[in-house]
C-alpha cells in the first residue's frame, strides 16, 4: 500500500508538471496572437503586462485566501525574504520580460530558449538545496545547453533579434530562482497558498508599474473586446491557463518531486508544445541550425524522462 501510495503520488506530480508545461509553452504563441495587427484588441507588450496583472491580481488573492494554512503562525523573515522573492521573480523578471522580449523575437526562439531554464534550476537545486543530479540528468542538462547555444547564436527564419533573446533570458533566470524559492516555501506552507501569495506579489509589481505609465485602462481589454482570438489567448491562455492554473500546477509539482525533475519536465515539455503552437498556429519556420537545436532539445527531455536503474527519475529525486 506504500508503495502505490508512493507511485500514486509520482503519478500526480508528473501529471502536474506536464500540464503546466503545456501552458507555459503555448505563452509565446498566445502573446504573438495579441501583438498581431489581425487580432482585435492588439495589445503591445506593456498594455499586455498591465492587463494579465490587473485580471490575475484578484484571482490570486482570492487564491492565497482560501488556501491560507489553518494554523496561523507568523512568518520569520527568511519566509518573508523568500515570499517577496519569488512574487519579484514571478512578476517582472519572468512575466514582465518574457512579455517583452517575445515581443521581439519569434515565438519559436523564444520556446527554445527555455531550455536554459532546467540547466539553471538544476545548478541552483544542487548548490543550495543539496538535491541529488544522476549521470542521465547530467547528459540531459549538457544536451539542452548545447541545443541553447546553437540557438543563440543561430537565426530564426521567422526573425529574432538579440535584445529579444536577452529578455528571454533574463526570464530564464527569474524561473530559476523562483523554482528554489517554491522548494523552499513548500516545505513549510501549503503549495496552493505559495502559489497564490507569490502571484499576488508579483501581479502587485506589475501593476504598480502600469499604473505609473498611465496603463490601467488596459484592464478593460477583455471587457473590450470579444473576439474569438482575445478571448483564447488572453481570457483563457494567459489569465486562466497560464497565470493560475499554470503555476498552482508548478507549485505541486515541486513540492512533489523537487526542483530538478520539474525544471526539466517543464522546461523541456513547454519546448515542445511551444513550437507546436509556433508552427501551427503561427506558421512560424526555422533554419537548418534551429532544427538541429530542436532536436538536441528533444533529446534533452527524453534523457530527462528516461528512466534511472530500477526507478524513475523521478522517484529517485524523490528520496533525496
Amino acid at each position: 500500500m506504500g508503495t502505490r501510495t508512493v507511485s500514486n503520488k509520482i503519478l500526480a506530480g508528473l501529471l502536474a508538471a506536464l500540464g503546466s508545461a503545456i501552458f507555459f509553452g503555448l505563452n509565446a504563441t498566445a502573446t504573438k496572437v495579441l501583438y498581431s495587427p489581425d487580432t482585435p484588441s492588439h495589445v503591445d507588450p506593456l498594455g499586455l503586462i498591465t492587463a494579465r496583472s490587473l485580471w490575475t491580481l484578484a484571482l490570486f488573492v482570492l487564491l492565497a485566501l482560501v488556501t491560507r494554512p489553518r494554523i496561523a503562525r507568523a512568518p520569520t523573515r527568511s519566509d518573508l525574504g523568500w515570499f517577496v522573492l519569488s512574487g519579484v521573480c514571478y512578476g517582472p523578471a519572468t512575466t514582465g520580460m518574457f512579455a517583452l522580449g517575445v515581443g521581439h523575437t519569434s515565438a519559436a526562439h523564444a520556446v527554445l530558449l527555455l531550455a536554459l531554464t532546467p540547466v539553471l534550476a538544476s545548478i541552483l537545486a544542487v548548490v543550495f538545496l543539496h538535491e541529488r543530479l544522476h549521470a542521465i540528468r547530467i547528459a540531459a542538462i549538457v544536451a539542452g545547453a548545447v541545443g541553447a547555444c546553437i540557438l543563440t547564436f543561430s537565426r530564426s527564419a521567422s526573425g529574432s533579434t538579440p535584445l529579444g533573446d536577452s529578455m528571454v533570458l533574463v526570464m530564464v533566470s527569474g524561473w530559476g530562482v523562483m523554482a528554489l524559492a517554491l522548494r523552499v516555501l513548500n516545505r513549510t506552507y501549503p503549495a496552493l497558498f505559495v502559489a497564490g501569495i507569490m502571484g499576488a506579489i508579483g501581479s502587485l509589481i506589475l501593476v504598480a508599474l502600469g499604473a505609473a505609465n498611465h496603463r490601467l485602462d488596459e484592464g478593460l481589454l477583455p471587457l473590450r473586446y470579444y473576439d474569438l482570438k482575445t478571448i483564447l489567448a488572453f481570457d483563457l491562455e494567459l489569465v486562466v491557463l497560464l497565470s493560475i492554473v499554470g503555476q498552482v500546477l508548478q507549485s505541486l509539482s515541486i513540492r512533489i518531486l523537487g526542483v530538478i525533475p520539474v525544471a526539466a519536465i517543464t522546461g523541456y515539455g513547454s519546448i515542445f508544445f511551444g513550437l507546436i503552437g509556433s508552427f501551427v498556429i503561427l506558421h512560424e519556420h526555422m533554419s537548418g541550425w534551429g532544427l538541429l537545436a530542436g532536436t538536441l532539445l528533444l533529446i534533452a527531455l527524453a534523457l530527462a524522462l528516461a528512466p534511472i536503474g530500477s526507478r524513475t527519475p523521478i522517484e529517485a529525486s524523490t528520496r533525496c
